[in-house]
């Protein structure tokens, strides 16, 4: 077992309670006494409550926490009292003699009829790095081991005998091993897990049969009547086994990880070993007006969230706890929402050195200029990323801050650890209407890059054309997109980085124009990683507008922020539910917060967070970005034209984005009338990009403006 701290009475309002620190698992449990029921004078009750703080990990925001928590609850009652909720019926006892294990209800009774343990407990998890039923559990027990004064009477003091509770076990099968207590890290190396009571080394009883999710790598852990790899002697191996087993990446003899488990978990903590970087982009020039006050990663996206959040959910999906953001450009917004979204305090989510941080552009004694490009930036902050490599880390992973995609990176770094390769490139098929924006690449049977060229066009083009079946994509796929295309998705072992950055190539600014084929020529390996997956670059206007309104449109979604297994997080607002007044919405994505009032048309469109929408009001085909706050009629009274944040009565929007803060008066028809494809228009609120019509964050359109 890990080391335990235990410490008492950390609750002063309850009548026991403690607080255990098993390794970096933390728990607090409060217990309380009340008088017994009517129907049973002369015993005490059990009620157990779990819950998960979403500082525990990001996987327990949300149902999954709840749901969790009552697995965890019905494990602990069925092993302090056997036969409640899930046990073994019949093992409390025959003919009322006390169980053989566990508390005996009666025993819970302190003065018959007046005064008895509810033993109501209240765990709360602070943090989970594995083993929490068990952690639950002792803590539980300690709890009440805490003496209550029941009067002013000397010695009228009574604790909870909790000599007969067994202890509960989790113990996990890894390869033919059997561990007890294991942390996060090795519960994913787990092909399963069972929950046994345990009173001494020949006793163990079993919980029933029920089935848990893990919330470390979606491993499924059965509580099986057969108690899975833990037999009836309950024979525990050491932790240190799996470690063992994790360094030789051999346990037992058994070399392949079990069914549904990533082989790459079975040779070490991708927390420790892998660092994130997001690259901010530039300027943003491709998606202004958005970008006018803010970074590109920080652009909203699907009512709630913002674009970072993308690279950021999908790092955490993957265990991937330590990410940096790098940036030059308007990063306060970013910046403050990371630091409320992702806050270090979280304990880095299930990795307590675990953190999301921004990183901008810096002048220094020793060098004076901004970031260069992709490859600059990187170099400039390379001081700060080798001491993650002092630390462990051996790869680092280079993702993009406006792409729209679900990617488990485990995957991605195993495939590139096990190649060998110095880099790695994301890639996929590509039609050629759109292979000129992308770098293209070459590659043969084994999935090394032979070619690569950035951005090609005309005849440099053709020439990067290819069979794409070596992808594994269908013939027909194959026939419509005969381009491999990068996603601008790299992982990079450090040593190499680093060589090519400070050593090979000094003087290269961009990861595609000058450090993948430089890399490729200098006889480095460099491979492709085949995504077969949903994935869109939003980096221009229309792009943003398509793939936001495809969101809505379940005829041409292909993401969907509706998946429990792999959500994707963003801050936490606490906006009350939104308010439709007698409005028609269709095909619609509705944020939180917003009002919505009668006789109001909406389809097709997304509706961001804190949005007003007036009454009469036709919003279609049209993305509102919301607000930052909430402003009374007072507050609106400064504004020129007494304007309210969001769309007045009776106006039309249509084929528009709203960003936020805007104000559009009543009467209003935001429709392109003259169907313009580009117009700047600033100075009165708006742009037209791609026949698109941005309102300008902050702007203000007077009354019955027609656009």
């Amino acid at each position: 077992m890990r080391p335990l701290e235990l410490d008492l009475g950390v609750i002063a309002q309850a009548a026991g309670s403690a607080r255990l620190h098993v390794g970096a698992t933390d728990v607090i449990v409060g217990v309380e006494v009340g008088s017994p029921s009517s129907s049973a004078p002369n015993q005490g009750r059990l009620q157990v409550a779990v819950e998960f703080s979403p500082c525990a990990s990001p996987v327990y925001q949300g149902r999954f926490g709840e749901k969790y928590g009552e697995q965890i609850a019905a494990a602990i009652e069925s092993s302090l009292v056997p036969g409640c909720r899930g046990g073994p019926a019949g093992s409390s006892g025959v003919g009322g003699s006390p169980p053989a294990s566990g508390l005996d209800l009666a025993r819970l009774c302190i003065l018959s009829g007046k005064t008895a343990w509810l033993l109501s407990v209240d765990a709360l998890v602070l943090n989970d790095d594995g083993n929490v039923a068990g952690a639950v559990e002792v803590v539980t027990d300690a709890a009440g081991e805490e003496e209550i004064e029941l009067d002013d009477s000397p010695g009228a003091a009574w604790r909870l005998d909790v000599s007969g509770v067994p202890l509960l076990v989790t113990s996990s099968q890894v390869g033919s091993q059997v561990v007890a207590d294991l942390t996060a890290a090795e519960e994913r190396c787990a092909s399963a897990s069972a929950h046994v009571a345990m009173k001494n080394v020949q006793q163990a009883r079993k919980l029933g049969s029920q089935t848990f999710v893990c919330p470390h790598g979606g491993v499924r852990r059965a509580v099986s009547s057969k108690a899975r790899a833990v037999s009836r002697q309950a024979q525990v191996v050491r932790a240190q086994a799996v470690s063992q087993a994790v360094t030789e990446k051999v346990a037992n003899g058994v070399s392949a990880a079990a069914p549904g488990i990533s082989t790459f978990d079975m040779s070490g903590d991708i927390s420790k070993t892998v660092l994130g970087i997001i690259l901010g982009g530039g300027a943003g020039t491709r998606l202004y007006p958005l970008t006018k006050k803010r970074a590109k990663p920080a652009v909203p996206l699907g009512a709630n969230y913002r674009l970072i959040d993308i690279p950021v959910s999908n790092c955490l999906n993957s265990n991937i706890t330590k990410i940096y953001c790098l940036t030059q450009f308007n990063s306060a917004s970013l910046n403050r929402h990371l630091s409320q979204a992702y806050n270090s305090s979280v304990g880095g989510f299930s990795n307590a050195r675990g953190f999301v941080e921004v990183l901008a552009a810096s002048q220094s004694n020793a060098n004076k200029s901004w970031f260069q490009g992709t490859a600059d930036a990187v170099r400039q902050y390379m001081w700060l990323f080798e001491e993650a490599v002092r630390e462990g880390v051996e790869d680092f992973l280079i993702l993009s801050g406006d792409h729209l995609y679900r990617m488990d990176y485990r995957d991605f770094v195993r495939k590139h650890r096990e190649s060998g390769a110095a880099i790695t490139i994301a890639a996929l098929p590509c039609a050629e209407k759109e292979a000129s924006a992308f770098g293209l690449m070459k590659i043969d049977q084994d999935g090394r890059v032979v070619e690569f060229a950035e951005k090609p066009k005309g005849d440099a083009l053709l020439k990067m054309k290819v069979d794409t079946s070596i992808l594994g994509v269908d013939p027909a796929t194959a026939a419509s997109k005969p381009f491999i295309a990068s996603m601008g998705i790299y992982v990079m072992s450090a040593k190499a980085l680093r060589e090519l950055l400070l050593n090979r190539m000094p003087g290269a600014n961009d990861f595609g124009n000058e450090v993948i084929p430089g890399a490729k020529d200098a006889g480095f390996k460099v491979q492709a990683y085949a995504f077969d997956g949903y994935w869109e670059d939003i980096g221009t206007v229309e792009a943003f507008y398509n793939a936001n309104l495809a969101l809505a449109d379940p005829t041409k979604a292909q993401f969907s922020f509706y998946d429990k297994d792999a959500p994707i997080y963003t801050m936490s607002r606490f906006l009350p539910p939104s308010k439709v007044l007698d409005a028609d919405v269709s095909m619609s994505i509705i944020g939180d917060g917003c009002v919505i009032k009668a006789g109001s048309k909406i389809n097709n469109s997304i509706i961001g967070i804190r949005s007003l929408v007036g009454s009469d009001c036709i919003i279609d085909s049209a993305m509102m970005m919301g607000a930052d706050y909430y402003e009374t009629l007072e507050e609106c009274e400064f504004v020129p034209g007494c304007l309210p944040m969001g769309v007045g009565d009776g106006s039309i929007v249509r084929r528009a984005i709203i960003d936020k803060n805007a104000r559009i008066g009543p009467k209003c028809q935001i429709i392109n009338k003259d169907g313009v494809k580009e117009a700047n228009r600033e100075e009165q609120g708006f742009v037209i990009k791609d026949g698109i019509v941005v309102v300008i964050k902050d702007s203000n359109i007077p009354a019955g403006t027609i656009i």
